[in-house]
């Protein structure tokens, strides 16, 4: 398959959406701004909704963007570019391919190691289901979930 980018002007910001081999404009970029140019291109607007992916503070992450900042540790690239929906080389040197971001959002399958101790594999499965769904799947499920009878827990104490 051929190379395929695809522009969109954000915050006077040039995106490579799609495949992205070398492209010119981010082949001399930093780590740190490919990490701030993919958020964006995928529609997480704040440091935080990337640092409750990965389960950081959010002053990681914009110490990520930050040109004299620090960039992500070897242990935790690899989490960092499933979360961006691309791949380690990519982020690193710029190089490889780059996952292609949905123009509505992230959509990944993907929870962050930091957060998988809290989800059952059930939960797990509902929420990947959830999450590569359309929207009118969605709304569907949300529509099943809450006609469904609620119980409370017993530590739960209502007003």
């Amino acid at each position: 398959m051929g190379e395929i980018i695809l522009e969109k002007l954000v915050h006077t910001r040039k995106f490579c959406i799609g495949t992205i081999k070398s492209c010119t404009h981010t082949r001399g970029m930093s780590i740190h701004k490919r990490i701030k140019e993919r958020r964006l291109a995928l529609g997480l607007t704040s440091h935080k909704a990337l640092a409750d992916l990965l389960g950081v503070a959010w002053q990681t992450v914009q110490l990520w963007e930050k040109e004299d900042g620090t960039a992500p540790n070897r242990k935790r690239i690899d989490d960092v570019a499933r979360a961006l929906q691309t791949t380690p080389e990519w982020l690193i040197h710029g190089t490889a391919e780059a996952a292609a971001a949905d123009s509505n959002g992230p959509k990944t399958n993907a929870i962050p190691p930091a957060r998988m101790q809290w989800v059952s594999d059930e939960e797990y499965h509902l929420l990947s289901l959830y999450r590569t769904t359309d929207d009118e799947g969605r709304e569907k499920i949300r529509d099943t979930a809450e006609a469904m009878p609620r119980v409370l827990l017993p530590f739960v104490v209502s007003n």
